[in-house]
C-alpha cells in the first residue's frame, strides 16, 4: 500500500502519509518527510504492512476465498508469517501459485513441507532467498513427494549431492504413485534450479545423474538449469539421456 506521485518543484518522489500504514491515535496521519516515512515503513518486522494483514491472508485462504489464487512474497517474511501461511495452506483448495523471493527458515520449510502433503490445489512452487541448501531440499523434498506442484522453480539456492539426490528421490517416488493411480499421468511441468555455489561446478557424481533419470522418468516437458555450472560430463549426461528418451 504505497502511495507515489511525483513532486511539482524538484520531481521528488513522495510517499503521501494516508497511503501508509502509520496513524497517530487521534486517527489522523503524521506529517513525515518522504526519508522518515520510508524508513518507518521499512522498520516493519511483518511481511506484510503491519502485523494483521499475514491473519487477513490466512483467514481468506482457510476460507477458500476466490481471489487469493496466488500469493506472491517480495517483502520480509520473518519465521512467524512463515508458519502462519503454510499452516494456512493446508486448508485450501484456491491457492495456486506460491512465489517467495525471500528466505526460508528451517521451520519454515518443514511447515511449508507439511502444507504441500495435504495441499492439492498448489501448481506452481517458486522459492528463492538463497536459503535453499542440501538441509533445506532435504526437508521441502518430504512434501514434494506427496504433492501435487506441477512446476517448480528453485531459482537460487546452493545444492550438489544431498540435495539433488533427495529432490530425485522425491520426483521419482511421486511418479510411481501417480503411475500406481492413473497410468501414465504426468503432473510434472518443469523445473528450473540455479545454483549459487561459489563457482564450484556440478559433477555427475554429486547426484546430478539421479536427477537427470527422475526428470526422464517422470516426462517432465521444461528443464531449466541454465543458472548452474555443470561440468562436461554433466552435460553429456543431460544430452544423451534425453536422446536416448525421444
Amino acid at each position: 500500500r504505497w502511495g507515489v506521485t511525483l513532486d511539482d518543484y524538484k520531481d521528488a518522489l513522495l510517499i503521501k502519509p494516508e497511503c501508509m500504514d502509520i496513524q497517530n491515535e487521534d486517527g489522523t496521519y503524521p506529517d513525515l518527510p518522504p526519508m522518515a516515512q520510508y524508513q518507518s515503513q521499512q522498520a516493519k518486522k511483518n511481511a506484510w504492512s503491519v502485523e494483521s494483514q499475514a491473519e487477513k491472508w490466512c483467514k481468506a485462504l482457510n476460507e477458500n476465498d476466490e481471489k487469493y489464487k496466488m500469493l506472491c512474497v517480495i517483502r520480509p517474511f520473518p519465521e512467524e508469517d512463515q508458519l502462519k501461511v503454510f499452516r494456512a495452506m493446508k486448508h485450501t483448495n484456491i491457492l495456486e501459485d506460491f512465489i517467495c523471493s525471500k528466505p526460508l527458515t528451517k521451520n519454515g520449510f518443514k511447515q511449508l513441507a507439511d502444507g504441500l502433503k495435504v495441499n492439492k490445489s498448489l501448481k506452481t512452487l517458486k522459492l528463492g532467498g538463497e536459503s535453499l541448501d542440501d538441509e533445506m531440499m532435504e526437508i521441502l523434498a518430504k512434501g514434494v513427494e506427496e504433492s501435487s506442484v506441477e512446476h517448480f522453480d528453485f531459482s537460487t539456492g546452493e545444492f550438489h549431492k544431498t540435495g539433488l539426490q533427495k529432490l530425485a528421490s522425491a520426483l521419482y517416488h511421486r511418479q510411481e504413485k501417480i503411475d500406481d493411480v492413473d497410468g501414465d499421468k504426468n503432473t510434472l511441468t518443469s523445473l528450473k534450479l540455479r545454483d549459487v555455489g561459489n563457482g564450484k561446478k556440478i559433477e555427475i557424481t554429486d547426484g546430478f545423474s539421479d536427477l537427470i533419470e527422475a526428470l526422464i522418468f517422470c516426462n517432465v516437458k521444461s528443464v531449466d538449469f541454465s543458472g548452474m555450472k555443470l561440468s562436461t560430463s554433466c552435460c553429456e549426461k543431460l544430452s544423451s539421456l534425453y536422446s536416448h528418451h525421444s
